[in-house]
């Protein structure tokens, strides 16, 4: 089993400085290879990504001498990015790949043959030693590193795989959730989960900020003031949200939770606008994707499923139906169908 733990770092100028070269490194190999690939289609060749390598080593130390300054992966992991991409844009999980732009998904990864964690602190090549503010809480085999920035701040994401197995579920019953727009989410035992609403709390200060922003000229000192005050106040939103979220799913995701959860989303969401609808719904209706205590990926599938007979005033609010069980001798417990009242 692979746990990822996301941990702030605390870096030093010329540390942040060899950061932002790293990602400017592996954002420049990223494009020159997508833009290599787009040339030798139109040329009616089949690219490959580890053809592109093998191009791109051969004369990176020529054409881009720079590229030397930082470690060797940040230039290398983008062409396995890239085949990534395409993969999955080949089975209609994606779309065509597109080039990355400055300041958007910077980030870097360090293979873990080169990285060295101890305590608070870990060792990126050709940098040294980074300090954390806090420690790693895994203890397992080292997979990966991912040096990313958000809005101003940096993190290191470390792939941790762990060979302890997950306890087994106690409870074996079966619970409904329905999510709303006035509450987060309703269970089909009565009890109800109040969102934070992040956004609709600071959506007047959102809009402060980007107006702010609006009247800044480009290229300008107090734009780029701007531009990170703004980045944070969309940070802390998220970090609200995914709070709630994180704390929830591991309530519902604890050994003594019931077995299978049934997921049910109203079909009318979907023509409303996006921001009077809690955020965190979509979210939550994947909440195997983003809980920590996962067992089982995630099953999603578009049907009407309904169990026992209908009330006459009410009508299935089943759009998509969500099916994670956590039992490890599995289950055959029949789904819970949520009903809405008829309007």
């Amino acid at each position: 089993m692979i746990f990822a733990h996301q941990i702030a770092l605390d870096l030093t100028q010329d540390q942040e400085a060899y950061c932002r070269r790293a990602v400017g490194t592996a954002r420049f190999a990223y494009n020159w290879a997508l833009a290599e690939w787009k040339r030798q289609y139109q040329a009616g060749e089949k690219p490959t990504a580890t053809g592109l390598k093998r191009q791109w080593n051969a004369l990176k130390h020529g054409e881009y001498p720079w590229v030397d300054a930082v470690h060797k992966d940040a230039n290398q992991q983008p062409f396995v990015h890239l085949q990534t991409a395409f993969q999955k844009f080949f089975r209609h999980e994606a779309g065509y790949p597109t080039f990355k732009k400055k300041g958007q998904h910077d980030r870097f990864y360090i293979s873990n043959d080169k990285c060295t964690v101890q305590g608070k602190r870990f060792r990126i090549p050709k940098l040294g030693w980074v300090r954390t503010r806090e420690a790693l809480r895994f203890q397992g085999k080292l997979l990966s590193v991912t040096v990313a920035r958000i809005a101003d701040r940096w993190f290191a994401s470390f792939a941790v795989q762990i060979e302890t197995s997950p306890p087994p579920c106690e409870n074996q019953a079966v619970v409904g959730v329905d999510l709303g727009v006035k509450t987060l989410a309703t269970l089909s035992t009565g009890e109800t989960v109040e969102g934070p609403k992040p956004l609709r709390k600071l959506l007047q200060a959102l809009r402060r900020c980007s107006k702010g922003l609006s009247r800044k000229q480009k290229g300008s000192a107090n734009r780029r003031t701007a531009r990170q005050k703004l980045a944070r106040l969309h940070y802390r939103i998220a970090c609200q949200r995914k709070d709630c979220l994180q704390k929830l799913t591991r309530t519902w995701c604890g050994a003594s939770a019931p077995s299978s959860w049934k997921i049910c989303m109203s079909k009318g969401w979907c023509a409303i606008p996006s921001w009077p609808v809690p955020s965190a719904i979509w979210a939550l209706a994947c909440f195997g994707r983003c809980s920590p205590t996962r067992r089982k990926p995630l099953v999603g599938r578009s049907c009407w499923q309904t169990v026992g007979s209908r009330p006459a005033s009410c009508v299935p609010s089943v759009a998509l139906c969500v099916t994670i069980c956590h039992s490890v001798n599995g289950c055959t417990s029949a789904p819970v169908a949520l009903w809405r009242t008829a309007t």
